[in-house]
């Protein structure tokens, strides 16, 4: 038992990509015979009760603020406690302490990171990241860029990096007239009305400033679209606001966070990404295995998934002008988001595909 035991260890199972990932790879481990667990910083999050409906079981580590010096020990507990000898960490903290529990375990004890996405930062940092990778086993980027930036800015040793992309469950994500007519008839859109939809977290580094006020430029020349923003975070407000104050409340729809993401994937017509960084886009891969035509910046793992004028377009980030000339692009062109739409599918069915991804990673566990 003890070999197809593992932890994830990551700071809460709040709703997110990472999070979805952790609940997806869960969910599929079983089948292996594996017996997942996720141990977090943070309880309360809202995937916790999925996980555990799945099978899998959740552990709350109850993490002080700042530096918790007791943690690597909690973590040893629970490695002890349900004969675990694999931790899979998820982001930069969880890591940290993921190799301070390797260093006191003194034992067999694996430890695989993934590295979501790289951002600047202080040398400091990039110098702790290069030591923890010294004790960990195997560190998976998600895109060849994350792998570039870690081998290039932090000087991780190419050896001990892999890429695997994220993968997409294409059955659970995929055309659905059904849902699609029911969420139009829910919020009275009509069959001419092109839907625009962006899903993300409501923080800076998402930009949905960019999205709406491309928005306003197109609907300028476009009356029949509307936006839905889907997802919560600390920008709720005041994007909220910023809507009202233009005057165009009428036209977006801010739906706020939402578990029955394939429903609303089905509702839209054009999928948007406005992020100043990514590293391999979770939501960006559903839309694509739903059939949906993509409008994004060209930042991060973005440019490994949509290939510009294929399956969607790239603009340049932070630019207005370039987002809107996309965005005009595939409003105004029926057969082209039918063209792109099917080529996303394609695309998805032939590199991303979930159950892959994670057989990928199975051979790392073991």
């Amino acid at each position: 038992m003890s070999k197809k035991s593992l932890l994830f260890l990551n700071h809460s199972l709040a709703m997110g990509g990472i999070e979805t990932m952790i609940l997806d790879f869960s969910r599929y481990l079983i089948q292996k015979g594996f017996t997942p667990y996720a141990a977090v910083f943070e309880s309360g999050g809202s995937l916790e009760a999925e996980l555990e409906s799945a099978g899998s079981y959740t552990i709350d580590l109850g993490k002080k603020s700042g530096i918790d010096l007791l943690l690597p020990f909690k973590i040893k507990k629970v490695l002890n406690q349900y004969s675990i000898n694999i931790i899979h960490s998820h982001n930069y903290s969880a890591w940290f302490y993921a190799i301070l529990t390797k260093i006191i375990k003194l034992g067999n004890l694996r430890v695989i990171h993934t590295e979501h996405s790289t951002v600047d930062s202080l040398k400091r940092r990039y110098y702790l990241e290069r030591v923890l990778s010294y004790f960990t086993d195997k560190i998976v980027a998600v895109s060849d860029k994350v792998r570039y930036d870690l081998i290039e800015k932090v000087g991780v040793n190419p050896k001990r990096i892999i890429t695997i992309a994220n993968g997409v469950d294409t059955e659970k994500f995929k055309n659905q007239p059904k849902s699609r007519q029911q969420l139009r008839d829910l919020y009275h859109i009509d069959d001419a009305t092109i839907v625009i939809g962006i899903i993300a977290r409501l923080e800076p580094v998402k930009n949905h400033l960019l999205l709406i006020n491309s928005f306003i430029e197109v609907l300028k020349e476009c009356k029949h679209i509307k936006l839905f923003i889907v997802g919560n975070g600390s920008l709720y407000q005041e994007l909220f606001d910023f809507v009202k104050d233009a005057g165009i409340d009428d036209f977006v729809v801010f739906t706020g966070e939402k578990r029955n993401i394939p429903e609303y994937l089905n509702l839209f017509d054009i999928f948007t990404l406005t992020s100043i960084d990514e590293g391999m886009n979770l939501t960006l891969l559903e839309s694509q295995s739903v059939g949906l035509p993509a409008v994004v910046t060209d930042v991060g793992g973005n440019r490994e998934i949509i290939s510009h004028e294929k399956n969607g377009l790239l603009a340049k980030s932070d630019d207005k002008e370039d987002f809107v000339k996309n965005l005009k692009k595939l409003v105004l062109n029926d057969e082209l988001r039918q063209i792109y739409g099917e080529c996303a599918r394609s695309n998805i069915e032939a590199k991303f595909s979930l159950n892959n991804t994670i057989d990928k990673y199975i051979n790392y566990y073991i």
